[in-house]
């Protein structure tokens, strides 16, 4: 469980680091203006970068299902780890870092400085993520509180922490990854 918590903070470092030159550097070096003259839709060139993005984190995760063979190997009984539950946690994490890898490229795609696109990316994973759960716990909205929480990433990510990954979690998920490339789409075909 502490691994399931403290891995966003990581993956809020991690995927800005990784996606703050995927746009921007192309822009800055001139090579997007060439990217986009092959016959190729600026979509296709946003879905490599995107799913190469993904593949990196999925391999950086990899290590990790070590401590899961281990806690299930050294527990108490040995396999009384709930493997639905770890299961649903890293699908959760594969979620999460797709909204953040959308997030990254749309701010990558807004800039060429590396620098600017890190700090963009950051910042935007950071309020997407804590903010609607930090502003509706306020009980500034009233009954409105939890709609203002649902629209945040953290919770839908807990529900796949605790083992409970329901449809409309990864619906919404696919949704913000979805909304973060249409943006960063938009960027690259707006800003040659």
């Amino acid at each position: 469980e502490p691994f399931f918590l403290f891995t966003p903070w990581v993956l809020m470092f991690l995927i800005p680091a990784i996606t703050m030159r995927a746009l921007a550097e192309e822009r800055n070096a001139g090579t997007l203006e060439w990217l986009l003259t092959r016959p190729l839709d600026a979509a296709w060139i946003l879905y490599a970068k995107f799913f190469a993005g993904l593949t990196l984190v999925g391999l950086a995760l990899l290590p990790t299902l070590i401590n899961a063979v281990l806690l299930n190997a050294l527990g108490q009984p040995v396999g009384n780890l709930d493997a639905g539950a770890v299961l649903a946690g890293y699908l959760g994490l594969m979620l999460l870092s797709a909204a953040f890898i959308a997030i990254g490229l749309a701010a990558s795609a807004s800039t060429s400085s590396q620098v600017v696109s890190f700090l963009a990316s950051f910042t935007l994973s950071l309020l997407w993520y804590y903010g609607p759960s930090a502003l509706g716990s306020f009980d500034l909205f009233g009954s409105w509180d939890h709609a203002v929480q649902w629209m945040g990433l953290e919770l839908h990510y807990l529900s796949a922490c605790r083992g409970a990954l329901a449809l409309r979690d990864v619906a919404w998920f696919l949704t913000a990854t979805g909304a973060g490339l249409a943006v960063a789409r938009y960027r690259i075909l707006t800003n040659r």
